[in-house]
């Protein structure tokens, strides 16, 4: 009798000691998954290099060179998109500022959209944030000549 409960213990318990093995096992192996908030994706390695500098040159306070008061003449220079977990960086055409508004009004129209907002002393941009429930931003970065 004590011979069947042996045997029908270990039965009882053979897959659960089975079962901890393969997991411990798959544990060491699986490789962490990937955050979705890692920052923006860009087309090539020099577009990253670029947009950095391009960030430096606008935050430079040191840049003693003249600007011209009004933003008619400064030129489309990169687009960000972020959307959700999708964020990307682009260059864009070189479109003047008066040219982006005339041709797309919408964009700057309240609540969502901003008109173009200085981003230090050679640089403006143009933000479009929807309040939704992700992350819903467009943003257009320009710089004078």
């Amino acid at each position: 009798m004590l011979h069947n409960r042996l045997a029908t213990l270990f039965l009882l318990l053979l897959p659960v000691v089975l079962f901890a093995q393969t997991n411990t096992a798959k544990t060491t192996t699986r490789a962490p998954p990937r955050p979705h908030y890692w920052g923006p994706q860009f087309l090539s390695v020099l577009d990253s290099v670029d947009f950095a500098r391009f960030k430096e040159r606008c935050a430079g306070e040191d840049d003693t060179s003249p600007v011209a008061i009004f933003m008619d003449d400064h030129r489309m220079a990169w687009r960000e998109q972020h959307h959700g977990g999708f964020w990307v960086v682009i260059r864009a055409s070189g479109q003047s500022v008066k040219d982006f508004l005339a041709a797309e009004p919408e964009i700057t129209r309240f609540p969502f959209g901003s008109g173009p907002a200085s981003l230090g002393k050679r640089c403006a941009v143009v933000v479009r944030d929807e309040p939704t429930g992700i992350i819903n931003r467009d943003v257009w970065y320009f710089e004078a000549p």
